[in-house]
């Protein structure tokens, strides 16, 4: 126990370190703590290699904490859905959001099943194409938001796909992982109350939305405490903490981390339904996930990285390919299915909806621990994850300022 204080030490460390040094070269922070942690892992890794023993202890404690961050990460993607955005911009944005997702998939799945050939085991075509279908709406907002453009109609219409992406495709992936958990045991009632957890799961979903709703309508001075800066009592992030890890729990009773992340995703996401003004609660609540929780989860990623999994032919074919399938499965769809014919407009758009960072490596770590994925796949994907979330703002802004797409703010 002793020994992982000092890892803690050396994590909170960089995790200090990572915005002072990464947002001076308009790189994502939570980039910079995966490179870094890569860093300490390289460093840990060739220290093991010559030597044969480890240099940091990652102990049950560290991956514990590192667990929770995951999950605050899942919520926190939940939290960052604008439901107000979302029924302001009307059905047309919506669709046209939806009809890029599933062309996404139908390009997707088919590329990735020729990739069967180049692993040394059968790869899920199905998982990796719900896996490169991600898109990252903390990195859009970021984008977005630093080029004042979030108000602009182009910068909703990004948002709208990124949070219709969030949303499905954390659905989807949680549906196939429990489907192919209950192939796996062939026990029809572990089947059964899978099926059971995970209505119960938008019940619960929908009655927490209804009755906050109720008391925001009949008692809006008592929730008023959620937004106070000086509650020195907390209420708005205790009542944050206890939504997410009830319906946490509930996925504890089949042991499901597909249904434990999207019941996270489904607390942030009730969160952000019922207090849609809700800045100061958001901050604390930011404060807690960013400060601390998801740069250790990201951080611990780096330092536990696959080394050995990664540095092989194998991976060296897949890395390419899997960046080029991203890449055609994002972009063909937000030329073919965008509002008006603009390919240079569209091409843009396609870029930057690549860059899906935080949910590529939640979706990659859950394909990991259920067997879906290997080590070399989980390595490759996390790369993929980190080479889109540097580039694809990069060129996205280029391309946004080269093509000279400013418009009116709506």
């Amino acid at each position: 126990m002793v020994e992982e204080y000092f890892t803690l030490l050396i994590i909170v460390t960089l995790a200090f370190i990572t915005p002072l040094i990464f947002t001076r070269i308009g790189v994502p922070v939570v980039v910079g703590e995966i490179l870094l942690g890569l860093a300490v892992g390289f460093i840990i890794w060739i220290y093991n290699s010559m030597t044969g023993q480890s240099l940091l202890l990652v102990g049950e404690s560290v991956l514990f904490l590192a667990t929770i961050g995951f999950i605050f990460l899942m919520f926190l993607s939940g939290l960052e859905l604008d439901f107000a955005r979302l029924e302001g911009m009307g059905g047309k944005a919506i669709f046209r959001g939806a009809l890029i997702l599933i062309g996404t998939i139908l390009i997707a799945y088919p590329l990735t099943g020729l990739l069967g050939g180049v692993s040394d085991r059968p790869i899920d075509a199905a998982y990796m194409t719900l896996v490169l279908s991600t898109t990252s709406v903390a990195i859009v907002l970021t984008v977005v938001r630093e080029m004042r453009i979030s108000r602009k109609k182009y910068g909703q219409q990004i948002i709208i796909a990124a949070l219709i992406a969030d949303m499905a495709t954390m659905i989807l992936i949680t549906v196939y992982a429990i489907s192919l958990q209950v192939l796996q045991t062939g026990d029809p009632i572990f089947g059964f109350i899978a099926i059971l957890l995970f209505v119960m799961i938008f019940l619960f979903f929908f009655v927490v939305y209804k009755i906050g709703s109720w008391a925001m309508w009949y008692y809006p001075d008592l929730l008023k405490k959620f937004f106070r800066s000086d509650d020195p009592h907390e209420i708005g992030v205790r009542a944050s903490l206890a939504i997410i890890f009830v319906f946490v729990a509930v996925s504890a009773f089949i042991e499901s981390e597909a249904l434990a992340v999207l019941g996270a995703f489904l607390a942030g996401a009730v969160i952000s339904l019922l207090f849609q003004e809700g800045a100061i609660l958001e901050k604390k609540l930011y404060g807690i996930g960013y400060g601390f929780l998801v740069p250790l989860f990201f951080i611990t990623i780096g330092i536990n990285f696959d080394f050995n999994a990664v540095l092989n032919v194998q991976a060296l074919i897949l890395l390419p390919a899997l960046l080029l399938i991203a890449l055609a499965a994002k972009v063909a769809p937000s030329v073919l299915f965008a509002e008006k014919w603009n390919p240079r407009k569209n091409l843009t758009t396609g870029i930057i909806l690549t860059g899906g960072l935080s949910l590529m490596i939640a979706a990659a770590e859950i394909g990991l621990r259920l067997g879906i994925l290997d080590s070399t796949l989980h390595g490759v994907l996390i790369l993929v994850a980190i080479i889109f979330a540097i580039v694809s703002p990069i060129v996205f802004k280029y391309m946004y300022r080269k093509f000279n797409l400013e418009e009116e703010t709506i």
